[in-house]
Formats: structure tokens, sequence, C-alpha cells
């Protein structure tokens, strides 16, 4: 806005020294001076995305101008706007139809074609078949002299037609989540073909229930421009764009939190907007529903602050790595605390501590059959927020995707002078293992790695096509 009033004070400044009247210059749409065209695709299939550049043939002498590019706004909606020229200052607006950018320049400029700014836009998917316009409109414009210069604008045509539909693909996700209150869990998604290089998609949800804590994008979208935007009240929307394929179909994964304590089941639902392959051809596809029931926790205490899980999976190295959490103003002093794994899925490897109290121990020795204790003594009440600490497990054989789920529980937790008893809610959580991971050496001799085993195996049971030089 400061820029455009500093350019509409400029113009006024302009119209003093020259008493000119720069309402009734008006539009020069004929002269034989410079111009102004556009170039854009030929035909557009409703839905479909498509770029339009503007030009201005010479911009020797110029010191301001005003260009407007008129669309019909039920056939077309531009995305966004960008300007491509060097200036000394420079505003743009698009409203009801009309895109505009007003220019002060240096009177450098180059007196062969130069491309002024570009726009993204998008044919609406109920816009009517046939032809639609962008008409270049020239305002003001005035050389370095302060004498107006004539500017012809044009009119560049194309086609809208009409969407044809000669794909189809799905969107998978795993089953049905199973939560409880501060919980966190994952739902990821997948596409069945990797032949998609652009498209857009949104992810909805119940605000009220769940927070996104992350959103991860798949290797499917690497290489891609990929936008995420997970800040909307119930959503996250995706677009991405991309000029190959990569042979992937991890599409993305949300990691979200469970906010009410409350028995409820919910719907998180994946909704496609658009998918393209590389010849623009779209593909229908469905979307996908995930159902998450929650459960409600009895032992939750409301006000109380938890010690909690989270977990992460790490694709190439086969491990995944549990963070334990402590909220602040806990007051905790003392305390005995287990975390229960699954052992047919996980395998111990090791751990870390996040802080350092008067005493922490680490009691590993039942860790085979899926405990994991430690005991925590603080002669301070501890009131900060903590990573407690973290542990790394192997990830073992499984011939299904499968759902790996951790537990922790306390007991004798008073404060730091044990005379008072401490209340915390402990929230657990789950993190989904995708199938074809291997537990071990092939060989027996360390010359095969766990992530080389993770990388042949997806590959033979067709689980994930790295590329070639991944494999080798």
């Amino acid at each position: 806005m400061k820029i455009r009033k500093a350019i509409s004070a400029f113009l006024a400044a302009i119209c003093i020294l020259t008493s000119v009247n720069l309402f009734a210059l008006g539009t020069h749409a004929e002269g034989e001076g410079k111009s102004v065209t556009a170039t854009s695709y030929d035909t557009l299939q409703q839905g479909s995305y498509g770029y339009c550049y503007v030009y201005i043939d010479d911009l020797t002498d110029l010191a301001s101008l005003d260009v407007a590019v008129h669309y019909d706004p039920s056939k077309i909606t531009v995305v966004n706007s960008y300007n491509s020229v060097a200036c000394t200052m420079y505003d743009s607006s698009d409203n009801d139809g009309r895109l505009q950018f007003t220019y002060i320049f240096d009177g450098e400029g180059s007196d062969t074609q130069t491309q002024l700014f570009y726009f993204r836009y998008r044919a609406n998917s109920d816009a009517a078949i046939g032809d639609s316009y962008f008409d270049i409109v020239i305002g003001d414009a005035y050389d370095t002299s302060l004498d107006p210069v004539s500017i012809s604008g044009s009119r560049y045509s194309f086609k809208i037609t009409e969407k044809t539909v000669t794909k189809s693909c799905s969107i998978y996700s795993s089953g049905t989540v199973s939560t409880s209150v501060k919980e966190e869990f994952t739902v990821s998604y997948r596409l069945s073909t990797y032949s998609v290089a652009s498209g857009s998609f949104n992810i909805q949800y119940d605000p009220e229930l769940f927070e996104v804590v992350e959103v991860t994008n798949g290797k499917f979208l690497d290489g891609k421009v990929a936008d995420v935007n997970s800040s909307l009240d119930g959503s996250v929307a995706v677009s991405f764009a991309g000029t190959s394929y990569n042979y992937n179909y991890d599409l993305v994964t949300v990691k979200f939190r469970t906010l009410k304590n409350v028995a409820a089941s919910s719907e998180i639902k994946l909704k496609v907007t658009d998918l393209y392959d590389l010849q623009l051809t779209p593909y229908s596809c469905s979307g996908c529903t995930q159902t998450v029931n929650v459960a409600f926790d009895e032992s939750y205490t409301e006000d109380s602050p938890a010690m909690f899980l989270s977990a992460v999976y790490n694709e190439k190295d086969g491990k995944v790595t549990l963070t334990v959490g402590l909220e602040k103003d806990s007051c905790l002093g003392v305390g005995d605390f287990v975390i229960n794994f699954d052992t047919d899925l996980l395998a111990y490897e090791s751990f870390e501590k996040g802080f350092a109290p008067s005493f922490f121990n680490v009691n590993d020795k039942n860790a085979a059959n899926g405990e994991l204790k430690f005991s925590i003594i603080s002669l301070s009440d501890i009131v900060d927020e903590h990573t407690v600490m973290t542990v790394v497990f192997d990830v073992k054989h499984a011939d299904d995707d499968a759902v790996a789920a951790f537990e922790i529980s306390g007991s004798g937790l008073f404060d730091s002078l044990t005379t008072t008893p401490r209340t915390l809610n402990f929230v657990g959580t789950e993190i989904e293992i995708p199938k074809g991971y291997i537990l071990g050496d092939v060989n027996g001799d360390g010359g095969v790695t766990n992530a080389d085993v993770l990388v042949i195996y997806r590959y033979i049971y067709n689980a994930d096509l790295y590329p070639l030089d991944e494999k080798i």
C-alpha cells in the first residue's frame, strides 16, 4: 500500500508539472509507439493450471507505466503473480478480474523485449467451454521527460477445453487408528502410481479433537516444488509441481495430537483437488478416509502435567527413536518409571539421557522382554519442561505394515522433599512401521547393513521403487 501511495504521488506530480489530465489520457489501444503483449497456453483444460507472461517490446526512456490484465473471473482464477523487471518500485493488485501492475522505472531499460511480470492461473473446474481472453490494457505511461508515451495493449486468446479424465489412481493409508488424550499418532498416505507430476489435495480433520504436530513430505515429493500449509483451522493444504517422476509412492505423513479426553470416533479425510501427469492429463482419485477412535482415559487428570512419548521412524537406517518428554510445572522430585514396547517389532538398542537431575538411573536388564526402567531423584522440584531421554530401537522383520505401540507408567511420585505426592498423566504413542525391514546381517559377516537389506527387500516386493543409483 505504501508503494502504491508513492506511485500515486509520483504520477500526481507529473500531472501538475505537465498540466495533463491523467484521466483524459485513457488507454492507448492503438498507436505507433511501444507495445505490451502476452504469451500463454493455446488451450487449457477445466481445472488445470497455466502461466501467462507479459512483455514490453521497448523499455528505453520509460519512467512510469500502469498495465492491467483483464480476464473473466467466472472462467479464470489468478493464483499468484510475480514481478520480473528491474525497477525503482512497483505495486500490484488483483481484484474482480483485473490484475494490475504499476511501475516507476529508472529510465535505463533495454530496447529489446523485456518481461514485465508473469502470473499463475487456473481454469475454473466449471469454466464455460470455448474462447477466453487476457486483455492487456495500458493506463498512464510517461517517459523520463514527463511526457505521456503512447503504448498499445493487446489481447491474448486461448481456448478452455473440457476436462477429460483418462487415468485413475488411488491413495492408501493405514487402518483404523486408536488414540487417547495428548497421545500423538501418525497418518501416512501413499499413491498407487508414481506417474503424477503435479496436483493438490487437502487433509481435513476435527480441530476441536486433534491438532497437527508435524507434516513430513514423502519421497514422492522429492524433486518437486511442494507447498504445505498446516496453519489452517481443521485442514492441511498441499500442492506440488514437478517436471519428472521419481519412482516413489510415499506421499505425505501427518502427525496429530489428540486434544480431548473423550470417547469418540472421528474421520480424517484426504480430498484430492487435482492430479496431473507430465502431459497435463488429469487423474481421477476418490481420496482417502481414515477412522480415528478416541478412548476415554479414566486415569487422566485434566490439569496435571504429563510425561509423554513421541516416536519417529527413520526409513534410511530402519530405526525408531523414542523421545520421553516431561511437561513444565511437574514439581517432581522422585519417581520410578517403566516404558513398555513390542518385542515382536522392536529390539532395544541404546538410550541417551536428556537432562541431569541429582540422580538418574536407567535399567535395561529386562529390555529383551519389552521393558525399560528408569528412576529420577532431584534435590529440588523439577518445574521446567525437559526431554527426559531418547531411546533407539532397531526394527524387526514385518510381512506387512505394522504399528508399534509404546506405553509409559510411573510409581512413587513425590516432590523433592518426598512429603507431597505428585500426579502425572502418562501418555504413550504409536508409530507406523512399513513392511519389508529385516533385522540383522544377511551374511553374518557385517558386509550387508540393515539399510542395505531394507532397500533390497522393498525393491523385490515392489513396496518402494528407488532410483537405480540407490539400489546399487
